[in-house]
């Protein structure tokens, strides 16, 4: 089994323009701002990843997600912002 310190984590939450929630977590869990549509079916964050991230993952070609939990729900990874696009069946709507 993996212990926690074995894993090297990478990239930090980061706040972005349009978010409207603040998830928090247990001692030591950085707060993730997060956009959530007003039916909670969807949630968007941004992680921000430093210059030594960035060109790990040039060099490897691959993140790895982790998701702590007994389930895994349905993920995507984009690198630019789809909060103004149509996420079929939903339509976003940000005032």
């Amino acid at each position: 089994m993996v212990q926690r310190s074995d894993i090297r984590e990478m990239a930090i939450p980061a706040s972005f323009q349009g978010s409207n929630v603040l998830f928090t977590g247990e001692a030591g869990v950085l707060p993730l701002p997060a956009f959530r549509t007003p039916d909670s079916s969807l949630i968007i964050s941004c992680w921000e990843f430093d210059w030594v991230e960035i060109m790990e993952i040039q060099n490897t070609k691959k993140v790895w997600v982790g998701i702590m939990g007994g389930q895994v729900p349905p993920m995507m990874l984009m690198s630019k912002s789809r909060m103004h696009s149509k996420f079929p069946p939903l339509k976003l709507m940000i005032p």
